[in-house]
């Protein structure tokens, strides 16, 4: 039970974390707005650098769920499957960071 709680705590605090990644996310797309509207540079490297940080604090997140998923698959009937699962979002999640790091043209695509 111990456990159990500890656990639903630290998901606490990842949901507050996806506040704050949401937050930002409107803020990163605000400037992203303004880089398509003007073409100004500015605009564009604090979007690119707003996304990246996100990127890299959902990264952290998919990690930290593989972590947690793995230790539970012999606790649970579908304990293999949760993993799996983590282990996509957490490929999605490195992908997407990729992408958004390497990306240098000028009209790019949403990221999600």
């Amino acid at each position: 039970m111990e456990s159990k709680l500890t656990k639903l705590n630290k998901e606490d605090f990842i949901w507050l974390i996806y506040i704050f990644i949401a937050v930002f996310a409107i803020i990163s797309n605000y400037y992203e707005r303004k880089y398509v509207l003007s073409k100004n540079k500015y605009y564009k490297n604090i979007y690119k650098k707003i996304n990246i940080i996100l990127l890299s604090i959902g990264l952290l997140i998919y990690l930290y769920f593989v972590i947690i998923n793995y230790e539970d698959i012999k606790n649970s009937k579908y304990g293999y499957l949760k993993e799996f699962a983590s282990v996509l979002f957490l490929i999605g999640g490195a992908l997407l960071l990729y992408i958004e790091y390497n990306n240098n043209t000028d009209i790019e695509e949403g990221i999600i």
